[in-house]
């Protein structure tokens, strides 16, 4: 399937209006479908659809998945006839609803990159896609040897790329042809960034390099003493990094030498921003800081509850960042007051962006959300099959978002002004999202990673104990018992024990204790 179009409707239980798939969902699993089919007295428990069923069952009718317990199998039965016989019905572009969805092979841990029409993303299934922006079909694939975290960067008909095979990629922008590979030393999660002639990356190997977009040859490379997580940024000729090693860093772009560096005390897997002389960037202990681009001084922080692993965006003199609080704040930039905050239903790691008025951010809730940049107000939201862990784009009235449900979505971008819409706003004074159980555990598996120490571990599942299990499945805590049923949670949220890696899932119950780094994707526990 390459793509696929929608319809707002309503549900027939209820009345909400939601958004239906058009045409048979074949990327759904036929036989848990099937089981709603049956009626309440034919189906088997130990078969019944996990709930990421649920959501595929919602898209392909018009049932809020609340409601899909209490409505009857005939009518599920008609709702899936109904899409399938609307598959000719072209699908409504009102401001929050999808255009297209294009499916890649796994989990998309990548921002697109947009341009002149085509859409070029990763997907952890090693592949880099260009996808056309109009249709959501797909162009050209580019297979790499390993799992693809970073996001593209585009420049003079190439699309630069980095990979889990220790590479970093120049693809032909048209053909999707290798036009050559950089070996950097160890896995590439961190995003290039291309300026006159140079592609900038970081990597696990600590060294930011300075590579020549023509050739791939290595100009230079600085050793930040701590993993690159992020993005750099260059401007006016130096070029801003944050780092594991717990430091901010101005480089030279054109000979790699040290200009200055602002220690926070506090790992920084968030790429630096840099407005108006000030370079903003978050950390590990929840604070955005702002510090002087030239001088490399602080100018002032500002505290959330959570870590900060998305950059942010500066617009009309206000910073917007999220977090794993689950908060989106507006801050000033001048001073660090805070403007507003906007409260999702889970952490935030996607980095916010703006445009025409709104913020469009990811929550690991699975939705996108239009926020009103004045005001904080939500305008819309959609919601994708899976968390949405890194930054939405907006490009000609579309905003083009990736999921860990392994699709690419292009959704309206236009929506009613703040005053046409009725939505909540978090005071400032508000609580934050997360219990202290589950704060401090967050703090228990920080502390353990810093001290070079394995966390103890005793969490229970039912099947599939080498990998990350079917979202929904039933799992335990095999050290205070407490039954376990999201995919999201790395960590019991009663004692504290860990269950998952907290970047990709992969299942750590069949080993004695918790190892320091994820065997599946490298990320440090």
């Amino acid at each position: 399937m390459d793509s696929v179009t929608f319809r707002r409707v309503s549900c027939p239980s209820c009345g909400n209006e939601n958004i239906r798939w058009i045409g048979t969902p074949d990327w759904a699993n036929p036989q848990a479908l099937q089981q709603y089919c049956l009626e309440p007295g034919e189906r088997d428990s130990k078969a019944l659809p996990s709930s990421v069923v649920n959501r595929k069952l919602t898209r392909a009718t018009a049932v809020c998945r609340d409601c899909i317990p209490s409505v009857s199998a005939a009518v599920i039965r008609e709702e899936l006839t109904l899409s399938a016989e609307e598959a000719t019905v072209e699908g409504e572009t009102m401001p929050g609803t999808p255009q297209w969805a294009f499916e890649t092979g796994n989990q998309v841990r990548s921002s697109p990159a947009v341009a002149d029409g085509i859409i070029y993303t990763g997907s952890t299934d090693w592949k880099l896609y260009a996808v056309d922006a109009e249709s959501g079909r797909k162009r050209w694939e580019f297979a790499t040897g390993g799992r693809i975290k970073s996001s593209p960067a585009v420049e003079d008909g190439s699309v630069y790329i980095g990979s889990n095979d220790e590479h970093v990629y120049a693809v032909d922008a048209e053909t999707g042809r290798e036009e050559w590979r950089c070996d950097t030393g160890h896995w590439g999660r961190a995003s290039p960034v291309v300026d006159d002639g140079t592609v900038y990356i970081g990597s696990y190997d600590t060294n930011l390099y300075a590579i020549d977009s023509a050739t791939g040859s290595v100009r230079w490379q600085f050793d930040t003493q701590g993993m690159v997580n992020c993005s750099p940024a260059v401007v006016a000729g130096t070029v801003y990094v944050a780092t594991d090693g717990r430091r901010l860093y101005a480089v030279d772009a054109g000979s790699g030498r040290e200009q200055w560096q602002f220690y926070t005390g506090e790992k920084m897997r968030s790429s630096p921003t840099v407005a108006d002389g000030t370079v903003y960037a978050g950390s590990n202990g929840g604070t955005l800081y702002a510090v002087d681009a030239t001088t490399g001084e602080e100018r002032w922080q500002f505290g959330t509850d959570g870590w900060i692993k998305g950059s942010s965006v500066v617009i009309n003199e206000t910073v917007f960042a999220g977090s794993l609080d689950g908060t989106l704040y507006a801050v000033d930039a001048a001073d660090g007051r805070e403007h507003w905050r906007f409260e999702t239903n889970d952490r935030i790691r996607s980095a916010p962006v703006a445009a025409d008025g709104t913020v469009y951010v990811g929550s690991l809730d699975h939705n996108l959300y239009a926020v009103d940049i004045a005001t904080g107000r939500e305008r819309w939201r959609f919601e994708t099959g899976h968390q949405i862990r890194y930054s939405p784009v907006v490009d000609d009235n579309f905003v083009y978002v990736g999921s860990l449900d392994g699709s690419l979505y292009a959704i309206k971008q236009a929506g009613p002004s703040a005053e046409e819409e009725v939505k909540r706003v978090i005071p400032t004074t508000g609580t934050t999202l997360f219990d202290s159980s589950e704060e401090q555990a967050s703090e228990a598996i920080e502390t353990a990673s810093e001290s070079n120490e394995p966390v103890s571990q005793g969490i229970g599942t039912v099947s599939e104990p080498h990998g990350a299990s079917e979202e929904g499945e039933t799992t335990w805590c095999g050290s205070c018992g407490r039954e376990l049923s999201s995919d999201t949670v790395a960590f019991c949220p009663e004692c504290g024990t860990q269950r998952r890696c907290r970047e990709c899932g992969f299942d750590f119950t069949d080993r004695d204790e918790v190892p320091n780094y994820c065997p599946s994707c490298g990320e440090e526990q």
